[in-house]
């Protein structure tokens, strides 16, 4: 089997920074360089100021896209002082011409050409041998895509940061089981004037059908379910939390199970992109929830109740935004979705959907769930 181990890794640019990533992730080089036009040159920069790669050098050669005989000259010129060393060429980006070129100037060195498939999720080895490598992960955290994508963080979205998550997730899982109550209660639009008029943590009392929902003037919250009863301090946000936030709460802890077992490298809650003075695509200012395997983005959007058409709009902008080929969208319910929303999920490229029962075996079904799948069942 082919060694990925090389002195210098020239990688072809195309319109994404990640397949770029990719490459140099599977190589085991010190010096890099980025074969880019004018056009596509941003690539380098964002790669060569990228956190996880400062121990290694990674320069940029500009050549002109279409023109074959000028970017074989450009890239011969540059890679004469290395001709002893060990060059390998990533053909996995590019125009035609720079592949072109690159693969000619392969032979000639007698180098290495390879391409990264990544739906495969393979290492194709072009020259010397023809032989397909596994693909190894290259993706350490949700914080990768959001850098790579030209973005800095403003909120990491760990979990830890709350622990009053980990102390209700009691309640969090008897919310699941009431939900159809909690719907048909309409505390959402009950609850509204707390969310966004009052200010955090003012006491309010609501009992409807079989719940029971009070917060008194510390703060101190109490929850009842039919017979069950949930006491907590410090829950200020508790109008929030019944709203709906307990419903990206009860699918965070189920997902959480998968990096016990290791299937997923790094899940986050509530993660918040700094927009700085870009407008955020469609109000889409946070990942409800996201978690990458090591080789895609996976971002999830959670409603408690219906899915609407913002809520498929905004996913599918974000998992595009930030993950691009490599960006999965899914959808979350409590309950089914319309037929429209139905229909834009199946004809879609990016996004997946998971509705009503079926949420509560996400950890079986998210593995293997592809975009354009809708799986629903009544609650």
């Amino acid at each position: 089997m082919t060694d990925l181990s090389f002195d210098l890794v020239c990688h072809l640019a195309g319109e994404q920074v990640l397949p770029n990533f990719i490459g140099i992730a599977q190589c085991s080089a010190t010096h890099h360089v980025i074969i880019a036009s004018q056009r596509t040159k941003f690539l380098h920069d964002r790669l060569a100021t990228f956190d996880r790669l400062n121990s290694v050098c990674i320069d940029l050669c500009l050549v002109e896209p279409y023109n074959l005989s000028a970017i074989r000259s450009t890239l011969a010129a540059y890679l004469e002082p290395h001709k002893s060393k060990r060059i390998a060429f990533n053909l996995t980006g590019g125009t035609k011409p720079m592949f072109a070129a690159a693969y000619q100037l392969c032979h000639e060195l007698k180098s290495t050409a390879f391409y990264v498939e990544t739906t495969g999720r393979a290492v194709d080895i072009l020259f010397p041998s023809c032989e397909r490598i596994p693909l190894r992960p290259s993706f350490a955290s949700v914080d990768d895509f959001v850098k790579l994508a030209g973005f800095s963080i403003n909120d990491a979205g760990l979990w830890r940061c709350d622990p009053r998550r980990q102390q209700r997730a009691l309640l969090t899982d008897a919310c699941w089981r009431f939900r159809e109550h909690l719907m048909s209660a309409k505390l959402q639009k009950l609850l509204q004037p707390w969310i966004t008029e009052n200010p955090f943590g003012e006491p309010f009392h609501i009992t409807k059908g079989k719940i029971h929902a009070e917060l008194d003037r510390h703060s101190r919250a109490t929850v009842i379910f039919d017979q069950e009863r949930f006491v907590m301090e410090s829950f200020g946000d508790l109008a929030a939390y019944l709203a709906g936030k307990w419903f990206e709460e009860f699918c965070y802890l189920r997902l959480s199970e998968l990096i016990a077992h290791g299937d997923i490298k790094d899940l986050r809650i509530n993660f918040k992109p700094d927009w700085g003075n870009l407008p955020s695509r469609d109000g889409a200012q946070e990942f409800d929830l996201a978690f990458t395997d090591g080789f895609i983005l996976n971002i999830l959007e959670c409603k408690a109740g219906f899915v609407k058409q913002v809520d498929f709009q905004k996913l599918e902008n974000l998992a595009e935004q930030f993950g691009g080929t490599f960006g999965r969208g899914i959808l979350l319910s409590c309950f089914p979705p319309s037929d429209s929303i139905r229909k834009r999920i199946q004809s879609s490229r990016s996004v997946a959907g998971i509705f009503g029962q079926p949420v509560n075996n996400i950890t079986t079904l998210i593995k293997n769930i592809q975009p354009g799948t809708c799986l629903s069942k009544h609650p």
